[in-house]
């Protein structure tokens, strides 16, 4: 099985470590009044392939997707959510792909760093809102 929606009703962030370890979830799509994603929210959910990120989140903490196997991310906010610790996409896997809002600016996603999307030969996909 799989969790398809998990809504926080009282919260407006997903709180640390809240999913770590979870082997069950292989898509997460985030309720609408999440503003942040805790540290280590869904880190080591190895069963992960695809996430949705709304609007609403602005900022994403580190270790967040650290050792899952998400293939695909859709964000559809215009304005890239921060992620300050570079930690945050490490160690997922080569090749995804990153869908954005079409104009939108995700470069620093993108960065060929270490443990950030372009190290990781992930491509950008644009669709229209």
């Amino acid at each position: 099985w799989h969790i398809v929606r998990f809504k926080f009703i009282d919260n407006t962030s997903i709180p640390r470590y809240m999913f770590d370890s979870c082997k069950r979830i292989k898509e997460i799509i985030i309720s609408d009044n999440i503003t942040t994603i805790g540290q280590s929210a869904f880190n080591q959910c190895t069963a992960i392939n695809t996430i949705t990120i709304p609007e609403s989140v602005t900022h994403i903490e580190g270790y967040t997707f650290n050792n899952t196997n998400i293939k695909e991310i859709v964000c559809l906010p215009l304005i890239a959510p921060s992620v300050p610790h570079y930690d945050t996409f490490r160690n997922i896997p080569p090749g995804g792909v990153l869908k954005i809002p079409s104009g939108s600016d995700y470069s620093a996603w993108m960065s060929t760093n270490d443990y950030y999307l372009g190290s990781r030969n992930w491509s950008i996909e644009e669709f229209d809102i």
